[in-house]
């Protein structure tokens, strides 16, 4: 602000990850014989956060920290023969603008051993347990890529031997299917003998003619494509010349057909109207064509 005036107002606020301490507004008003702005200046103060918490069998990287602000990172660790489960880190964040608060909960360090090996993969298929360390009782659930059905139970389960229940289930090829669909004036891309659900297949048009709709169609359940197959019709650059290309050649035939019918030869100053051929010049003196317009 540059110039005020009496009754003139001013906000405060502070910068991301900073609370404001005080009034966020003042005024422009009469003390006495003067003019002043009310109150005091507000300050702009790190929000900050209680201390992260301890976990047993292991420690964070905030030991030696007194002060932990909006933003503070740290990061945990277990003792040596524990495994960690859960996050490695937690950091300081605020949903207020006021108060601190911690990402998340801390992890866990638990008894190395006391675990299942990672879930066995599968063929066309994947697992939920990516990326975790997995203690008994915890369970994963299996799912197929497009085009293939899931045979055998879903889940699997860390059990207290530290193996997965049986068995572990496996993907096959959906026995549901799309045929290959016909397209007029155009050809289908990359051509499969067969698709299952979930594939998807690009149509192309021939020279002259444009697709009526989206150029994808993929595969579904139940056998059915989606959106339909799309449909290669006639582009209008090329109906008009097709158009014109017939009705020259009709209007020519026409023309051609009446002038053939009143053309005529003319012999001793006679017009002979059905002369397909004209007289030999033996016959006649002088030969000329003349039109009956």
């Amino acid at each position: 602000m540059t110039d005020a005036f009496l009754g003139s107002a001013v906000t405060y606020s502070c910068n991301e990850g900073y609370r404001l301490i005080g009034k966020d507004q003042r005024r422009c008003e009469i003390s006495g014989k003067t003019v002043r702005w009310s109150g005091d200046v507000p300050i702009c103060q790190n929000i900050p956060c209680l201390p992260p918490p301890d976990i047993p069998h292991g420690r964070h990287s905030g030991t030696f920290t007194s002060d932990f602000v909006y933003g503070s990172v740290v990061t945990y660790r277990c003792d040596k023969g524990y495994t960690l489960v859960g996050e490695d880190f937690i950091y300081c964040t605020t949903k207020d603008e006021k108060n601190g608060e911690w990402s998340g909960p801390a992890p866990e360090c638990q008894k190395t051993g006391k675990q299942c090996s990672y879930p066995p993969a599968i063929a066309n298929g994947k697992h939920s347990g990516q990326g975790r360390v997995f203690t008994i009782g915890t369970s994963v659930t299996y799912s197929c890529d497009p085009g293939y059905t899931l045979m055998g139970r879903a889940q699997i389960n860390c059990t207290a031997s530290k193996f997965w229940t049986d068995p572990i289930p496996h993907c096959k090829v959906s026995s549901a299917g799309c045929r290959v669909p016909e397209v007029w004036h155009g050809k289908i891309s990359d051509l499969k003998p067969a698709y299952s659900p979930g594939e998807t297949l690009l149509v192309e048009c021939d020279p002259g003619y444009t697709l009526k709709s989206t150029q994808e169609a993929q595969c579904q359940d139940d056998g059915t494509w989606a959106p339909a197959v799309p449909i290669c019709e006639p582009g209008s650059h090329t109906i008009v010349p097709q158009v014109l290309g017939t009705l020259g050649a009709a209007l020519l035939f026409v023309l051609l057909a009446v002038i053939g019918r009143i053309i005529c030869w003319k012999k001793d100053g006679k017009c002979h109207a059905n002369a397909n051929t004209p007289p030999n010049a033996a016959d006649t003196t002088k030969q000329e064509f003349s039109s009956v317009l």
